[in-house]
């Protein structure tokens, strides 16, 4: 029931106070929490709900995510999500962006304090870019800054590495590095197995050679030759039906696709 509450006064927060957000760079404003774009008209959003940022640095987070309404809209929110899973946990940020922004192009970063998890899922032209794989990615590169209570450095540092990302840059991606090197290893040492075990058995000899033993012992006489069967095989030619494979693909919905990934800290 609490966290029912909670998300309704969320959605009335967001309903209420988007369309009345500053633009550009009214910094003194007292809804620090929103900022929207006049350029593009999208939109950044900071909200706190757990209470894990001083007011201070939700202010100085929001001004360094408006960098991302160039892109699309950017929405950072702390909460408790009950389920204690991950599931849950993507399931609230895609209820949360798409109640504020629908599909449009955008991106969310959630970090749940029930699960200890932080979740980035992204839509549209933005998801294109910031993809699972680099959600992934992201959350691997940050979520030690959550694991020592950072949560404003973790949270920057997300964002700015999916704005690197957006700029057409790279960003490190150590643990995909070191799995890269660790299937190597692991290929290297089952590719020497085989080659061990293929040189150690003991040589069989190929059908050939033994039918060539047996003519050297055997003598064949009188030998002739009778048909005592004979089977029909039917081999199809155009039957007049297409035999085209199956092809499948991620769908698009008119720009709604999404998706995102996380890392527990």
């Amino acid at each position: 029931m609490r966290y029912k509450i909670r998300m309704a006064f969320l959605l009335i927060f967001f309903i209420v106070c988007i369309p009345s957000s500053v633009y550009a760079s009214d910094d003194s404003n007292e809804d620090f929490r929103v900022y929207t774009n006049e350029d593009t008209d999208y939109t950044a959003v900071v909200y706190d709900d757990y209470d894990l940022l001083t007011s201070t640095e939700e202010k100085t987070l929001l001004r360094e995510i408006r960098q991302m309404t160039e892109y699309g809209n950017a929405v950072f929110v702390t909460m408790y999500v009950p389920g204690g899973s991950e599931s849950a946990v993507a399931r609230t940020a895609d209820e949360l962006y798409q109640t504020l922004f629908s599909t449009d192009n955008g991106t969310i970063i959630i970090i749940d304090m029930n699960d200890r998890y932080i979740y980035i899922e992204s839509y549209g032209d933005v998801y294109d870019v910031i993809t699972k794989s680099y959600a992934n990615t992201i959350t691997d590169n940050v979520y030690r800054y959550a694991s020592k209570g950072d949560y404003y450095g973790c949270a920057k540092e997300a964002f700015d590495e999916m704005y690197t990302l957006l700029s057409g840059k790279r960003i490190a991606e150590p643990m995909k590095y070191i799995c890269n090197a660790l299937l190597a290893i692991t290929i290297g040492l089952m590719v020497n197995m085989f080659f061990v075990r293929g040189y150690s058995k003991n040589s069989v000899p190929k059908d050939e050679e033994i039918i060539g033993a047996l003519y050297g012992k055997c003598k064949v006489v009188g030998s002739h030759l009778s048909l005592v069967n004979q089977t029909s095989r039917y081999s199809p030619q155009n039957s007049g039906s297409g035999g085209g494979g199956r092809s499948g693909g991620g769908h698009h919905g008119g720009g709604g696709h999404h998706g995102g990934g996380g890392h527990h800290f």
